[in-house]
């Protein structure tokens, strides 16, 4: 398992919008012990990044609604 300092499990938040590769990417980071939250779009995204404390961001560079470069300008600055 991945842990953080105080051993609770790292929490990554996946951007993604195909379903087929957020099943994937879930699979893979749930297997490495990861706490995985998953969002489709940038608003969900936003949603996650105010709401929750996160210890890293995988990000799709093409979103639908916004590309990822911006919305991790965006989001850093939660």
């Amino acid at each position: 398992h991945i842990l953080r300092e105080q051993g609770q499990l790292l929490r990554v938040l996946v951007v993604e919008d195909d379903e087929t590769n957020r099943f994937y990417i879930n699979h893979c980071l749930r297997q490495a012990g990861c706490e995985v939250l998953l969002a489709a779009t940038a608003d969900e995204a936003r949603q996650f990044a105010k709401s929750h404390l996160l210890d890293i961001i995988l990000m799709d560079l093409n979103l639908p609604d916004t590309d990822g470069i911006s919305l991790t300008k965006e989001l850093r600055l939660y």
